[in-house]
């Protein structure tokens, strides 16, 4: 395989889209079909970038807003989730700007994510994790099982759900 070595005082990393953000980013997502990148800023700005014209695309101003606590991007990139503590909203990208296309009532939602394919995504909230269809926002299912908080969650290859809970539980 390939590797670069670095040498003491070397430094191989560029900077991606120069000055493009002003504020630290908090969360970013990477698109699995477009070449796309979604990035939220400490500041509550959204970018969504082309990694390979190096172009900011879309830039969407969060800032009348509660804290964003999580961002996915639709595989195909037309789609964006935006969760908050108490929601979720489902964004359609158009040409200038994010247009709302749902919203789900979602307490202490704590991360979200799309399926391999875009077909469903899943929310965390506590203990439980929720799975909508992404056309029409219906649920289709809840996981319980964990005793304690959820961390984190993926989908895998063939889109079965695995999640780690702070109580080092694993399913």
């Amino acid at each position: 395989g390939n590797v670069d070595t670095l040498h003491a005082g070397e430094n191989h990393f560029s900077k991606f889209l120069g000055a493009s953000h002003n504020a630290p980013i908090q969360l970013m997502t990477v698109c699995g079909i477009k070449p796309l990148i979604v990035t939220l800023c400490s500041n509550k700005m959204l970018r969504v970038m082309n990694y390979m014209s190096w172009e900011c695309e879309l830039v969407k101003d969060f800032q009348n807003t509660d804290e964003i606590t999580s961002i996915d991007i639709h595989s195909s990139g037309s789609l964006i989730l935006v969760a908050w503590r108490d929601r979720v909203k489902q964004f359609s990208i158009t040409m200038d700007d994010l247009d709302e296309v749902g919203e789900i009532s979602m307490r202490q939602c704590r991360h979200v994510r799309f399926a391999n394919g875009g077909h469903c995504f899943a929310c965390i909230s506590g203990v439980a994790i929720y799975l909508f269809d992404t056309y029409t926002a219906n649920l289709i299912r809840v996981f319980n099982g964990h005793v304690g908080a959820i961390k984190t969650f993926s989908f895998t290859q063939d889109n079965n759900i695995q999640s780690g809970g702070v109580d080092g539980a694993i399913y």
